[in-house]
């Protein structure tokens, strides 16, 4: 069988003898030894059968893609919708020689793209539980949140793993380049970097231009406790504040820390601003304003992130591929440097930290959003079409 790039597309009437023929070839794999050979002939025989297949196509709700390569059909995902706000993945096999190739995830992308559009918001599958194989697909394509649930099929009792994941939607488009999102007053704030914009957006995408910066690439941005905004003028070494009449003023000048470029920024609860920058340096910036180094030799310092308690502070390193976390100390100081994670292979940018405190990282070249524990076990994975330099979490509950 030929080896060129499968084509992705809805499945037709004519595709579904060689769907019955891939699923037969993938279950023999996928099951040996999980589902004994006469109950896999029963259950294919049950939904597999052109009969079966035609209903699943015509059914309402529901979308069945095929992946094609030189004729044949290699693959195939069927997605049926169970309510205004959730859609399960019904059945996605690849036939073993094509597995591994990406096939897959670019069927359930199809089926992600099309249900991004209609607002839903979460996917759900189930899965074999020793299906080990399976269960990784889908934990790599960010299915999280695992469940053990049974289903009693013509007298034969699956065991099976329910899992789900988030239907990622666009909320704006048309950016110059988008950086620094942040959760604030109920909106989504970022700095757009190629138009030198603070921009805030609600959740129905309604866009406001709250700062125009005098200066190129506000790099980064938050709040002191009084609500006023803090902006990083990295280039310039100098932080910004946003005065509650809209006015810009220096709130504190780098140049005596650091006069290389300046990166991210992050305040705790006491209104201490953690900078840092390429040179690898952390810096402090109090609330009057005065400023000292806090920690040197960071291998490229990127995103950062406080614990709710403000004791810990949490710095990604890209070019060391790991989380670096700190002890704050009452006057701000940090002490106690440790790796809070080894990502592996993962480069993290931007950071933050969820309600479990785990943390999600942006990773650009690995195209994904990844949560990790302490100690760096991954929790779930998103990828996306592009890379990911920066990530938040927010919404009407948070």
């Amino acid at each position: 069988m030929s080896r060129e790039r499968a084509v992705i597309r809805r499945a037709e009437v004519t595709d579904l003898s060689k769907v019955e023929t891939v699923a037969r070839a993938t279950w023999r794999v996928a099951y040996a030894g999980i589902i004994p050979d006469e109950v896999q002939r029963r259950l294919l025989d049950r939904w597999y059968s052109l009969e079966s297949l035609s209903r699943a196509l015509a059914a309402q709700g529901s979308s069945f893609f095929v992946a094609e390569s030189s004729g044949d059909v290699v693959g195939f995902a069927q997605f049926v919708r169970r309510s205004a706000e959730s859609v399960e993945l019904t059945r996605i096999y690849v036939l073993p020689e094509r597995q591994r190739s990406g096939v897959g995830m670019r069927l359930l992308e199809a089926g992600l793209t099309e249900f991004a559009g209609e607002g839903l918001k979460h996917l759900t599958v189930e899965v074999e539980r020793d299906n080990g194989n399976g269960r990784r697909f889908y934990e790599r394509a960010g299915f999280a949140e695992p469940r053990e649930v049974t289903r009693d099929v013509q007298g034969y009792v699956l065991t099976l793993v329910e899992y789900r994941r988030p239907i990622l939607g666009r909320l704006l488009s048309g950016l110059a380049m988008g950086e620094s999102p942040r959760w604030h007053e109920n909106r989504l704030w970022f700095s757009d970097w190629g138009a030198q914009e603070i921009v805030a957006v609600d959740l129905d995408g309604n866009r406001e231009v709250v700062v125009r910066t005098p200066f190129g690439l506000p790099f980064c941005i938050d709040w002191l406790p009084d609500g006023r905004l803090l902006i990083v003028s990295g280039r310039e070494s100098r932080l910004l504040r946003r005065e509650l009449d809209g006015s810009l003023v220096t709130h504190a000048d780098l140049r005596a820390l650091s006069d290389k470029t300046w990166n991210e920024i992050v305040v705790d609860g006491r209104g201490n601003a953690y900078l840092n920058g390429v040179a690898g340096t952390i810096a402090l910036v109090a609330p009057d304003g005065s400023g000292r180094r806090v920690a040197d030799g960071l291998a490229f310092p990127n995103g950062m992130a406080v614990t709710p308690d403000n004791a810990t502070l949490i710095v990604a390193e890209s070019h060391a591929r790991r989380l670096t976390a700190f002890d704050i100390a009452a006057d701000g100081g940090l002490s106690n440097r440790r790796v809070w994670a080894d990502l592996g292979d993962g480069v993290p940018d931007g950071i933050c930290i969820d309600a479990d405190d785990a943390v999600w990282y942006g990773d650009v070249p690995n195209k994904r959003c990844v949560r990790v524990r302490g100690g760096g076990a991954a929790l779930q994975s998103i990828g996306l079409d592009r890379g990911c330099f920066a990530c938040t979490l927010g919404g009407t509950d948070k």
